[in-house]
């Protein structure tokens, strides 16, 4: 059985921003800024050969204000600038009461429909 590695998309792999206490998450590919820092320490894992998976929760798809094709552009930015093996993404609104939000017990993320 192979080991993984889950690591959080935003604050990790991108820049986010705060305003009043709260992050806030890019919804468009221009406000999507990589962490390029983080680079090396992904490839040092996946030498070392690891599974890396990027999780993230993404309310703003069930909410309407981010779209499905701006999140597509944003990951597929994620895969050619790091070594990530899935990416995996809860889609809801907190108040859905999914199985696939984190963190929570039981997380059992979801790979949307064009394999991101």
């Amino acid at each position: 059985m192979k080991q993984a590695v889950f690591i959080e998309r935003d604050g990790v792999l991108n820049a986010i921003r705060v305003e009043k206490q709260q992050q806030v998450t890019p919804l468009t590919l221009e406000d999507f800024e990589l962490r390029e820092d983080a680079a090396p320490l992904l490839k040092k894992l996946k030498a070392a050969g690891l599974i890396l998976i990027a999780t993230t929760n993404q309310p703003g798809l069930s909410r309407g204000y981010l779209s499905r094709r701006e999140l597509d552009r944003m990951h597929e930015r994620l895969r050619k600038a790091f070594p990530l093996d899935e990416i995996l993404v809860c889609p809801h609104d907190e108040t859905d009461r999914c199985p696939c939000r984190k963190p929570k017990p039981g997380y059992s993320p979801r790979r949307l429909s064009n394999g991101i």
